[in-house]
């Protein structure tokens, strides 16, 4: 495999690494303050704030190492980025909302549609970016 393809798995693996830790700390800080925003539900919360951390660092990284020698303008690369990202994220909070609400998971335990959902991104993505 290209050099590229580790760069961007080692990336993927970051950015998931500092989203699930993120996502646990600011669960439990909205879980033990019952903090809300807007009447959401304090995973709702930590899920978007980690959004708002992990994607920027994910394009950044991704941009910077990976698709250093990308021919593609800045626009074109955020646009597949975001496009690959969004799909991410909606499917995330859907799994999310499901496990939590009709299941009774723990936020911070469910690990596994996390992992589930990070590896189907990483197939996503490879497939977009053509790599």
């Amino acid at each position: 495999m290209p050099y590229d393809v580790y760069c961007f798995l080692v990336i993927c693996v970051l950015c998931f690494l500092v989203g699930q830790i993120v996502f646990n700390l600011l669960y439990v800080f909205f879980d033990h303050h019952y903090i809300t925003f807007n009447n959401f539900e304090p995973y709702i919360c930590s899920y978007i704030l980690t959004c708002i951390i992990t994607v920027p660092l994910g394009f950044l990284l991704t941009k910077r190492y990976v698709f250093k020698n990308s021919n593609l303008t800045y626009r074109v690369q955020l646009f597949r980025y975001c496009v690959s990202v969004s799909i991410n994220i909606l499917l995330s909070f859907c799994f999310l909302s499901i496990m939590v609400k009709y299941f009774g998971f723990n936020a911070m335990t469910s690990f596994f549609y996390k992992f589930f959902l990070f590896n189907l991104s990483l197939l996503f993505s490879k497939r977009i970016f053509h790599l």
